[in-house]
């Protein structure tokens, strides 16, 4: 018999049962938030909530149940799709995580711009602590996350450094390139969404120059 391996947030005894449709946890939530390039004040005043309480929600402290059904109800309005399943005696979520239908594909310019962001939404990071941790400098970060210059190393370092903390990408088949659609937390429980490809998106990189502007993205085919 073949053991598998399991994610390092997961508990192999637990067998999680599926969440209520209102319920989206704080990352998962974080998540959403950053595909649709949002800050928090303007997340909060789209819902008519203070920020504080949108706050509350995405770090799980004193939130309740129909602030967060409203907040997941806003993002799915825009087609953003929850992922994951909770075990409510425990309250661990496996697989959590958000992404965009490919029918909103080409909302993002650059294939990593959503997906960087969205990945240290998940892990509820500071881009100096993202910076710190991949070797790079907050500007590299910004850049990878934000659509300015960066280079095949930096892409490479700081998906390394997200994949090595269990974060996983979800990606699209478009042309001959795979685009950035999500994020989520490596789970052995809990199947991706079907017909999206798990850490692909480096592939981009097989058609590309060394060093990469949104402006020459902008012109490229697909």
């Amino acid at each position: 018999m073949i053991a598998r391996d399991i994610a390092p947030h997961e508990n192999p005894r637990i067998r999680p049962a599926a969440a209520t449709i209102v319920y989206a946890p704080p990352d998962a939530l974080r998540v959403a938030r950053a595909l649709m390039g949002l800050t928090q004040t303007q997340a909060a005043a789209a819902i008519r909530i203070s920020r504080v309480s949108l706050n509350a929600c995405e770090t799980g402290s004193d939130a309740t149940l129909k602030t967060i059904a409203a907040l997941r109800g806003f993002y799915e309005g825009f087609g953003i799709i929850f992922l994951g399943r909770t075990d409510w005696t425990t309250k661990l979520v496996h697989g959590s995580g958000a992404c965009l239908p490919r029918t909103v594909l080409r909302r993002f310019v650059l294939p990593d711009e959503a997906n960087f962001s969205a990945a240290r939404a998940l892990l509820g990071l500071e881009r100096q602590e993202v910076a710190e941790g991949a070797y790079l400098t907050s500007r590299q970060v910004g850049n990878l996350e934000n659509g300015g210059s960066f280079t095949k190393k930096s892409h490479d370092c700081l998906r390394d450094f997200y994949m090595d903390r269990g974060v996983e990408f979800l990606s699209a088949l478009a042309g001959h390139c795979f685009v950035g659609l999500g994020v989520r937390r490596a789970s052995v429980e809990v199947r991706p969404p079907q017909q999206l490809w798990v850490n692909r998106g480096d592939h981009v990189f097989t058609r590309i120059p060394t060093v990469w502007k949104r402006n020459q993205y902008n012109n490229s085919r697909f």
